[in-house]
């Protein structure tokens, strides 16, 4: 079972985890975490430009957010729903970020 209730991945390069562990890493010291936003990115509907994120959400059991850089007028965002997300990578990503912190 995954424990958290939110990550936050900052383009500013820090990564936030709040549930059951608390507290933020530098992401440069996930190494699962590229292919997270890689696989995230897959999912990007096609009618969303393709851009880096400013932030992304993740919301355990509910949706993951992905706001891209842009204006308010470009459509650089989307939302993946719970279901679609491989549980096996956000796990990975889970237990690095709780290493980082520990």
């Amino acid at each position: 079972m995954l424990n958290f209730n939110t990550i936050h991945i900052f383009a500013n390069g820090q990564t936030q985890i709040i549930g059951k562990t608390n507290g933020k890493v530098k992401s440069s010291e996930i190494a699962s975490l590229q292919p997270f936003v890689d696989h995230i990115k897959k999912l990007k509907p096609s009618k969303v430009i393709d851009r880096n994120y400013t932030v992304i959400h993740i919301h355990q059991n509910q949706t993951l957010s992905y706001l891209g850089k842009g204006s308010l007028k470009e459509n650089t965002s989307f939302t993946v729903m719970w279901k679609d997300l491989n549980q096996s990578l956000l796990a990975t990503l889970i237990k690095e970020i709780e290493v980082a912190l520990a």
